[in-house]
């Protein structure tokens, strides 16, 4: 059976800033959005900001007032094809670094998915051969999660995050216990329209997907993604289709 693992880069579009941009090393500054709706935020929003910048008590979020108003903060306007640019370059680089893994996707500008089949002593190796890659490229992990299958690995990184990047095992029995008193929306890949479908069925909980059938799911969300909810929900050994 494969295991399958989520990797997030920390501060990706600041850390592109950081490497092709030296003199912003001793410069606090943030990354604003300039309206281009796939990156979706509203115009004006902060998309990052480097440690000095944090220093000010700035966060990813609204670009307020106090912020525009700071003249000690530099402003640059987000750079999305760079930025994306660079990443598919990265992406490439890890294809060729780790080419004994079988299937490596690139389902986010800065994140990496990939599924092998290894035992988990193999696959917490390959991730920490990752760490050492990105530390390499100048880039740092924020989360790794290892899991059973895709949806798990993501929720696995998330709690990666909160635990200041340590490297995350979810299995079965865990996940069902951490999953599935969790709202429908926290489970990957169900946006704001398949949960208003969920919660018209009566759908409110991860768990309450796991005691349908994968009729009944592909009745509610349609064939493929009821289906594909189901059983990534079930902890099936299947690659999350909906990013």
């Amino acid at each position: 059976m494969p295991l399958f693992m989520h990797l997030d880069l920390a501060n990706f579009f600041v850390t592109i800033e950081d490497i092709f941009n030296p003199g912003l090393k001793e410069v606090p500054f943030i990354i604003r959005n300039v309206g281009m709706p796939r990156e979706g935020f509203v115009p004006g929003f902060v998309v990052g900001a480097n440690e000095l910048a944090k220093g000010y008590g700035i966060v990813r979020g609204p670009y307020y007032d106090w912020i525009r108003n700071n003249n000690d903060i530099k402003k640059l306007d987000s750079r999305y094809t760079f930025y994306k640019e660079v990443s598919e370059s990265l992406f490439h680089d890890y294809q060729k670094e780790f080419s004994d893994v079988r299937d490596i996707r690139h389902p986010h500008i800065d994140d990496i998915a990939l599924s092998a089949d290894m035992n988990l002593e193999e696959m917490v190796d390959v991730a920490e051969r990752s760490g050492t890659f990105f530390i390499e490229e100048r880039y740092r992990l924020s989360a790794t999660g290892i899991s059973i299958n895709d949806a798990y690995a993501h929720m696995a990184a998330w709690m990666s995050k909160e635990k200041k990047g340590e490297i995350v095992d979810f299995n079965l029995e865990y996940a069902k216990r951490y999953l599935y008193g969790l709202p429908v929306n926290d489970f990957p890949g169900i946006g704001n329209a398949l949960q208003r479908k969920l919660n018209m069925a009566g759908i409110y909980l991860i768990g309450h997907i796991a005691k349908t059938t994968p009729s009944q799911m592909q009745h509610i969300l349609g064939k493929k993604n009821g289906l594909n909810i189901y059983e990534s929900v079930i902890g099936s050994p299947v690659q999350l289709e909906m990013w």
